[in-house]
């Protein structure tokens, strides 16, 4: 990777004596510099951004004002250095973070992405390699860490993802495995935590989860569930287990959401006060002891409302504050085990997807293989230009 990042810097040459012409390229924030031969771009073109970008940018691709350019633009380091040959991109192409150094390297065929392909964080360090294949990725592709260390491989076939794929913690340690078949989740899936503990583990249908599987209680430490999923969602009875499998209480779903729960298996002396019926009421955990570990209120089949989670063999309260679903949202408080506030904190429920999924989809739509693994669009989201020709729209959102 770096003898192609050396061979494409040396191919980039500042242009001649000719006269260089001025064009906007894609929308006025962004201006490319290059020769016209016979009226059409040749060559190399050297494209920067305006100093301070317009909020509402127009749209264009039309000639523009080499007066404003020398006056607007930052013309210490291009963001873009591309090739031309009769009006069309073709041979290397270079995207460079505000700093000058190398953010993308390629190359360009007729318009389109095509041949290796590497993308850098802002250090300088390697963050994405690949092949592409007429704009769409092929073959093997790797992720990096800042630190050299590889976090994912995936392999592509006409652009989407097929057969296995693997996802590393930045200590080498494995994060998930996955098989994948036209760029779904297809087959066998597992996600571990950073300490190598399951998280979860089931299988993928064209990227729905169905049949058997086993899930880590997100809400509570210590505690799985084991069940079946139907059409993407949970369904029948579940069995709520400790780590070592034991069985310790029932839960019964209907298309996706907890309607009741059985007894927890406790000592007959103490009370299960949990009561969930239709999908609402009061949900309780305990330890095989019977002492409380958390206790909260269910709505419409999921965690809603205040929670109150305990300090081990006590009845002393270590935290509270509302959930949704698995999520804190709201003002969480957190005392010491003589019931002093340590602390108060401010949660949101998130907006957006994370990253990388570790477990099956909760929607009854399905969602493909980029929204389950956000991350492996990076390298989509350098350029800006997969699997389009060049056109008004490549730089037309770049935000530069």
């Amino acid at each position: 990777m770096v003898n192609i990042i050396l061979g494409v810097l040396l191919f980039f040459q500042s242009p001649g004596a000719e006269q260089l012409s001025y064009f906007y390229f894609g929308n006025t924030n962004v201006v490319g510099v290059g020769i016209l031969s016979e009226g059409e771009k040749t060559g190399e073109w050297k494209v920067y951004s305006k100093s301070t970008a317009d909020p509402n940018p127009i749209a264009s691709l039309e000639p523009a004002d080499p007066l404003d350019f020398k006056k607007n633009f930052n013309q210490e380091f291009p963001l873009f250095i591309i090739q031309f040959e009769k009006g069309i991109p073709n041979g290397p192409f270079l995207e460079n973070y505000p700093n000058g150094k190398p953010k993308v390297v390629a190359s360009l065929k007729e318009g389109v992405l095509d041949g290796d392909f590497g993308e850098f964080y802002p250090g300088g360090e390697l963050h994405l390699k690949g092949k592409v294949l007429e704009g769409k990725k092929e073959g093997e592709w790797l992720e990096y860490s800042e630190s050299g260390q590889i976090i994912s491989t995936l392999t592509y076939s006409d652009g989407l993802i097929e057969g296995k794929g693997f996802g590393f913690y930045s200590d080498g340690d494995l994060q998930w495995e996955g098989n994948f078949k036209k760029g779904e989740l297809d087959g066998p899936f597992a996600f571990y935590l950073p300490d190598s503990i399951l998280k979860t583990q089931g299988q993928y249908v064209d990227g729905i989860p169905v049949g058997e599987w086993v899930e880590k209680l997100e809400i509570l430490p210590g505690f799985y569930h084991k069940g079946t999923y139907q059409n993407g969602l949970r369904e029948g009875e579940w069995q709520l287990t400790d780590l070592e499998g034991e069985f310790l209480q029932g839960e019964f779903y209907e298309e996706g959401r907890l309607v009741s729960v059985g007894k927890f298996q406790i000592p007959d002396s103490i009370e299960d006060k949990s009561k969930v019926k239709n999908g609402n009421g009061q949900r309780y955990f305990y330890d095989k002891q019977g002492n409380i570990l958390a206790r909260g209120k269910i709505s419409k089949g999921i965690a809603d409302g205040l929670w109150y989670f305990y300090f081990p063999e006590s009845d002393r309260v270590s935290a509270s504050g509302n959930l949704e679903g698995t999520d804190r949202v709201g003002s969480w408080s957190f005392y010491s085990y003589e019931g002093d506030l340590l602390d108060q904190q401010v949660y949101y429920k998130e907006s957006s997807p994370i990253a990388i999924s570790s477990g099956p989809a909760r929607p009854k739509r399905k969602r493909n293989s980029n929204e389950i693994f956000g991350t492996i669009s990076n390298g989509e989201q350098g350029t800006g230009i997969f699997g389009q020709g060049w056109n008004i729209y490549t730089f037309q959102n770049r935000g530069y």
